[in-house]
């Protein structure tokens, strides 16, 4: 394929190339953010098919087709996520490039091997199996697969270190012609990780929670030859903001945040509950807490639907889950009403708006909360600032190092990728300094982190003060083209 074709496919990208730089600058913006310089726009991701044999079910296996969905939810591309067992014949046909997430060992199907063989687009190969298409007669790389080890991965002259053991399919051969642009160093040596040549691109590594992610996601603006704005945005909520928190630490909050130029966003639930001790307290029953957010507002915060409660059972507010039981893991069920966590959510925003509070988003209490629900709130809300979860399977979640313009539920997600300022460790901010100078390695990156209003406001200072001094600038998220949130009266 890569030999017989990608002279003509490269005579074709020049062609649109130049015809780009007659109508548009490469690198400009429009309000939804670059503009592609190509004709990319429809992608096909291909996930290894579940071995049920290793105890792996289909949606663990679809997991990873839908993190690979939500990265490349930053850019204007339809995606279509197919199981490798279900891939038709000729299918390929129908988009202009190509992604295979080779998380587990599979024999991948011929008719996808062969029609690789005779197409033109471009294609991203993820982990493992890529040696079935060198058999088949495709690309000529040897790979080896080690067992779980310590890893560093190269890229970009910054060495990032994996604190969890993985199995990367390392490159022993490539062609002499291919750019290596990554590296994997094991404790046996240092091993190519990335390989690039003509149309093609490999990654030894499909494994999304590691910061394999990183790479990968960087990689995107060459496989879809898109051109990044060059910014470096960031982001800070917060969180945890009920009615029994105090209306000076807010307000001092909202001053130093401001004096920074650092818009913000603050996570609200409008009930406060502590089952335990019997307490329970509206929002609307604190005034002069309505005002401290009022005047939030008025200095760069943006209001994001922080649940009802956050809180469910006996678990006070704040430290329990609301939509999730932890128990089980599994999406909290309610009676006999199958709707009652979108029903709560949606109270929540008829209360905040009654109060005269402009909302912006929703930020869901742990970021665990059932599928169907993710879906019934999108008619609501089109903003979503933390992690996406992935299904009902589990609460687990994506860390993301950009905006999407488009995750699998069709929200805008803020990333949370630096997690929050906890004083139990000697040194609060360092940590999310250093992860935010990594994710620095993803052009057009944004960074996002959070902190607990009752914590020494200087710990959120320094944070502010870091990322500026790393080059990052504070989005303002009522910048972001999404629409206005609406209560509803039916899901």
């Amino acid at each position: 394929m890569l030999k017989r074709k990608s002279w003509l496919f490269g005579l074709v990208i020049m062609m649109l190339v130049a015809i780009g730089f007659c109508g548009i600058e490469m690198g400009a913006e429009s309000k939804d953010g670059p503009i592609a310089a190509t004709g990319v726009k429809k992608v096909l991701v291909v996930y290894a098919s579940a071995p049920v044999f290793q105890g792996v079910s289909a949606q663990q296996a679809k997991d990873n087709g839908i993190m690979m969905q939500n990265l490349l939810g930053h850019f204007d591309v339809e995606v279509t996520l197919c199981a490798s067992k279900d891939y038709q014949q000729g299918q390929l046909d129908n988009f202009e490039a190509f992604f295979y997430v080779g998380t587990f060992q599979e024999k991948v199907p011929r008719v996808l091997l062969n029609d690789l063989e005779e197409w033109p687009g471009r294609v991203m190969w993820l982990g493992r199996n890529i040696d079935q298409w060198r058999a088949a007669g495709g690309l000529s790389l040897v790979t080896t697969l080690p067992g779980p080890q310590q890893v560093v991965l190269e890229y970009q002259g910054k060495r990032l270190v994996c604190p969890d053991r993985l199995r990367p399919n390392l490159v022993k051969q490539w062609s002499p012609d291919a750019e290596v642009w990554a590296w994997v160093v094991t404790p046996a040596g240092r091993w190519p990780g990335g390989i690039h040549q003509d149309n093609f691109w490999y990654l030894a590594l499909a494994d999304f929670h590691s910061k394999a992610y990183l790479l990968i996601a960087d990689q995107l603006y060459n496989v879809l030859n898109y051109p990044p704005s060059n910014q470096k945005l960031a982001t800070i909520r917060i969180e945890d903001v009920h009615p029994l928190r105090s209306p000076e630490k807010l307000r001092r909050i909202a001053d130093e945040l401001k004096s920074r130029n650092a818009p913000f966003m603050v996570t609200v639930f409008p009930v406060y509950a502590n089952p335990a001790k019997g307490i329970r307290v509206h929002l609307r029953e604190r005034p002069e807490l309505v005002e401290a957010l009022k005047y939030m507002v008025a200095s760069g915060g943006s209001i994001m639907v922080h649940g009802y409660s956050h809180q469910a059972g006996e678990a006070e507010s704040g430290q329990g889950f609301e939509f999730w039981d932890e128990q089980r893991e599994c999406p909290l069920e309610f009676g006999e009403n199958p709707d009652w966590a979108w029903e709560r959510l949606n109270q929540a925003i008829i209360d905040l708006q009654a109060l005269g509070l402009p909302l912006q988003g929703v930020t869901v209490p742990h970021y665990a909360m059932a599928g169907k629900t993710y879906r019934q709130l999108r008619q609501n809300i089109g903003l979503l600032a933390g992690c996406p979860q992935m299904s009902d399977r589990s609460r687990q979640t994506q860390k993301i190092p950009y905006m999407l313009k488009k995750d699998q539920y069709g929200y805008w997600v803020v990333p949370e990728n630096l997690g929050y300022v906890a004083v139990t460790q000697e040194q609060p901010v360092a940590g999310m300094l250093q992860a935010a100078a990594e994710i620095a390695v993803v052009r057009d990156c944004t960074v996002g982190g959070f902190f607990h209003p009752y914590l020494d406001v200087r710990h959120l200072i320094s944070l502010v003060e870091g990322l500026r001094e790393q080059g990052f600038s504070f989005v303002d998220v009522r910048s972001l083209p999404v629409p206005a949130i609406r209560p509803d009266e039916s899901p």
